[in-house]
């Protein structure tokens, strides 16, 4: 239990940490050109490839679903983050390389200045490698729900219907704090 709570927490907190990290500047694009002031520009992880912060929302998404399933489902949904954090790695790794991202970034440049330009400065940041180790963290946290499962209920006895339940009036189902329209 105390595997599956710590697995939880990770996932937890990498999710949050790979929204942080992709809002802030990977990039900074430094054009000057001759008799004309220096531009300096800054792009976010979202701006080069915003793949990791779609899966940094639905790593936090996972965890109020492995929260309220219970057994198989909740290892499909620890698989499903370890996934995930291998979407985040492959995103933040790729973004964070000024090479394989020099098209992205020419565009980029390119839409703000408002016409293409040969050369630039591209200055990257750390923020994409705290990425790739919240994306690991989230793997890890993933591995620890997949294997760690308890099989007890996921949410408390009271959402849940019980059998005897569909025998009773609707005014008995209302009493009860039953939804007598499902």
């Amino acid at each position: 239990m105390r595997a599956y709570r710590m697995g939880l927490l990770l996932i937890a907190l990498s999710s949050a940490l790979v929204l942080f990290a992709s809002a802030r500047t990977w990039v900074t694009v430094t054009y000057a050109e001759q008799g004309f002031p220096s531009v300096t520009l800054n792009f976010s992880g979202r701006q080069l490839d915003p793949l990791s912060a779609a899966l940094g929302v639905a790593g936090v998404a996972a965890v109020l679903g492995i929260v309220s399933a219970r057994g198989n489902v909740r290892r499909f949904f620890g698989v499903l983050v370890v996934l995930m954090g291998l979407g985040v790695f492959a995103s933040s790794y790729s973004a964070g390389r000024a090479q394989g991202k020099a098209e992205v970034v020419s565009r980029l440049v390119a839409d703000k200045l408002g016409r293409t330009v040969e050369s630039f400065h591209v200055t990257m940041s750390a923020w994409p490698q705290i990425s790739l180790v919240a994306a690991l963290v989230l793997m890890v946290g993933g591995v620890l729900v997949a294997a760690t499962t308890p099989s007890g209920t996921g949410m408390s006895p009271r959402y849940e219907r019980a059998p005897d339940d569909k025998d009773l009036t609707t005014w008995q189902a209302l009493d009860r704090g039953i939804d007598p329209t499902a």
